[in-house]
C-alpha cells in the first residue's frame, strides 16, 4: 500500500525524532556530569550469571576511583548552583567560600555513589536493559577504596521475520530558494542604518545618537567614551540604571549622573560599581533597513567579494543542512518500515523502565525552558491523552532499537573508531567528537557509545541496500549542483582518529 504524499510528509517527521531518540540507546541519557581528563584503572569487577539475562556484579572501586566520582559529583554539584571556579583551589575549598558549604563530599555521596556502575559495565562490555542501582554497605570515603554490588538485566535480544533490503516510498528531496531570500532579509534587519527623527524625550526602546564619557574612581574608561555612537534604550546594551539616567533628555540636553555597573573584586566575587557618566544627546534616531547590495556585503561581511558570493554560500549552507535533516527523515521511515518485521514480547518492566526514562528526560527540557511539567502536559491534551502518547512513544522507542540490535547482529556488521566519533557527533553535535569520545571515556559509558553506533551502523545499511523511491517528480528537487556534491561527500567523507 503506497501512503500519499501529505500523509507521507507527517510521518516522516515523527520518524526523524523517533530515529534520533532510540539510536542514542537506552544508556546514553546519563552523561551529564562535568567531566576531567584524569584516566581512571580498571575496576575490579567479579561477575556471574543468575539467571538468563540476569548478572550479579561484585565490584571494589579503588581510591583513585572513588576521588574520580567524588570530583564528578562535586563539579556537576558546582555547575549547578553557579559557583565559579578559582585559580589554584579545588572545587570543595570553591564551595566551602561561595556556598559556604564545609564538607562537600559528604553532601555529594549519594550521586557518587550512582556514577559508580557505569565503569563496572564498561569493564565488563555489558549493555545493560536499563541502569542497574548500586546496593552499598558502607559510606563512600576519599582515600579509601569501596565494595557495592550491582544486579544487571542484560539487554533483550530479538529476531526479525526477514533481513531482506527494505523497500519505502518518501517524499522528494526539495530546497527552496526562498528560505535564502528570507534570511537575509532577517540578517538585513539585525545591520540597521539610521536616520534623524523628529526630536522628542527619550523613551525606553528608543534610538539616539550620544556623545559620552565614563569615569570610575576619577579615571576615564576609554571603551565606554565616544564623539558619537547611536544607542538603544532598554536591550541591555548598557546597566538599566544607565538607561534610566537617559529617560526624559532631547537632542542637545546634557546630564552627568552615576550608574551601576557589575565588576568583580579581588576575590573574583561579583560586585557593583559606581560609574560616572557625562552625555550629551546630539539627535533621535530612527532604524531604516538598508537595501543588501555589494556596498552592504563589503561593509558587514568583507570576507564576501560580493552580494551574490554571500548568496552562493548562504545558499550552499542551508541547502546541506536541509539535506541533513531529509536524510534523517528518510532514515527514520526506514527504520519504521524494518520495525514492522519485529517479532517477540516486551516485558512489561522494560516498558516502565524505559517510559520513566523519556518522562524524565522531558521534564529536563521542559524546566530548561522555564516550563512547569503541569504545564506542558497541558498544552499536550493533559495528563490521560500525554500518557497515551508516552505509552506509544515507549513501545516504538523500544522496538525500533531492538530492530536495530537484530539487523547489526543478523549482518555481523562491525564499527570502528571512525564509526565512535561518528556517534558522538550525533550525540553531541557541534562539539569537538575527540572531546565527546574522552567524556564517554572518563565517565565509563563506553557502552552507551558502542550501543549507539551500533544502531547507526544498522541504520545505514537499512538505507544504503534498500531501494528508496521519491513520490512524484524526482527531478523537482531545487538544489545547486554544488550543494549537492558536497553534501553528497559530507555523506560519504569518513572521520578519522589520527
Amino acid at each position: 500500500m503506497v501512503e500519499s504524499p501529505s500523509l507521507l510528509g507527517r510521518r516522516r517527521l515523527r520518524c526523524a525524532r523517533i530515529a534520533r531518540i532510540l539510536i542514542r540507546g537506552a544508556g546514553a541519557a546519563a552523561l551529564g556530569a562535568r567531566l576531567t581528563a584524569e584516566e581512571t584503572e580498571p575496576m575490579k569487577v567479579n561477575m556471574r550469571k543468575t539467571s538468563d539475562n540476569t548478572l550479579r556484579l561484585e565490584c571494589v572501586a579503588n581510591e583513585k576511583e572513588v576521588g574520580h566520582v567524588l570530583d564528578m559529583a562535586s563539579w556537576a554539584f558546582a555547575e549547578a548552583n553557579g559557583v565559579q571556579p578559582q585559580p589554584g583551589k579545588t572545587v570543595g575549598q570553591c564551595c566551602q567560600e561561595q556556598l559556604g558549604i564545609k564538607n562537600l563530599d559528604s553532601l555529594v555521596e549519594k550521586d557518587a555513589v550512582e556514577l559508580l556502575p557505569p565503569f563496572a559495565l564498561d569493564e565488563k562490555e555489558i549493555i545493560p536493559a536499563w541502569p542497574p542501582k548500586p546496593i552499598i554497605d558502607g559510606a563512600l570515603k576519599r582515600g579509601d577504596s569501596f565494595r557495592f554490588v550491582i544486579n544487571v538485566t542484560t539487554k533483550p535480544e530479538y529476531e526479525l521475520t526477514s533481513y531482506n533490503p527494505i523497500t519505502i516510498d518518501v517524499p522528494p528531496f526539495r530546497f527552496d530558494d526562498s528560505v535564502v531570500e528570507a534570511q537575509l532579509n532577517q540578517m538585513v534587519q539585525g545591520f540597521p542604518q539610521f536616520e534623524t527623527a523628529d526630536p522628542k524625550p527619550l523613551e525606553m526602546g528608543d534610538n539616539c545618537l550620544i556623545a559620552l564619557k565614563c569615569f570610575e574612581d576619577g579615571e576615564e574608561l576609554k571603551n565606554l567614551t565616544t564623539e558619537s555612537r547611536s544607542y538603544k534604550l532598554g536591550v541591555g546594551y548598557m546597566p538599566p540604571s544607565f538607561d534610566e539616567g537617559l529617560l526624559g533628555m532631547q537632542p542637545g540636553d546634557e546630564k552627568e549622573f552615576t550608574f551601576k555597573a557589575p565588576g568583580v573584586d579581588a576575590e573574583g566575587k561579583p560586585t557593583e560599581n559606581d560609574v560616572q557618566a557625562q552625555v550629551r544627546i546630539i539627535e533621535i534616531q530612527k532604524p531604516v533597513a538598508p537595501e543588501p547590495n555589494d556596498e552592504w556585503v563589503s561593509m558587514n561581511f568583507p570576507m564576501y567579494s560580493s552580494l551574490q558570493a554571500l548568496k552562493d554560500d548562504m545558499t550552499l549552507t542551508m541547502s546541506m543542512q536541509a539535506r541533513r535533516e531529509y536524510d534523517q527523515q528518510v532514515e527514520g521511515m526506514a527504520i519504521a518500515e524494518a520495525a514492522k518485521r519485529f517479532t517477540g514480547k516486551i516485558s512489561d518492566e522494560m516498558y516502565e523502565r524505559t517510559r520513566e526514562a523519556i518522562i524524565q528526560n522531558l521534564q529536563q527540557e521542559v524546566a530548561q525552558q522555564g516550563m512547569s511539567w503541569e504545564q506542558f502536559m497541558q498544552q499536550n491534551g493533559g495528563e490521560q491523552q500525554m500518557g497515551m502518547m508516552l505509552m506509544l512513544q515507549t513501545r516504538e522507542m523500544l522496538v525500533q532499537g531492538f530492530t536495530l540490535d537484530a539487523i547489526y547482529r543478523h549482518e555481523k556488521l562491525k564499527i570502528g573508531d571512525n564509526d565512535l566519533l561518528k556517534a558522538c557527533n550525533t550525540m553531541n553535535p557541534g562539539a569537538d567528537p575527540r572531546q565527546t569520545l574522552a567524556r564517554f571515556k572518563d565517565g565509563g559509558r563506553m557502552f552507551a557509545l558502542r550501543e549507539t553506533a551500533q544502531r547507526m551502523k544498522a541504520a545505514q545499511w537499512l538505507v544504503s541496500t534498500g531501494t528508496i523511491n521519491p513520490l512524484g517528480d524526482p527531478t523537482a528537487a531545487v538544489v545547486s549542483p554544488t550543494a549537492q556534491e558536497v553534501a553528497d561527500a559530507l555523506k560519504e567523507s569518513d572521520i578519522s582518529l589520527h
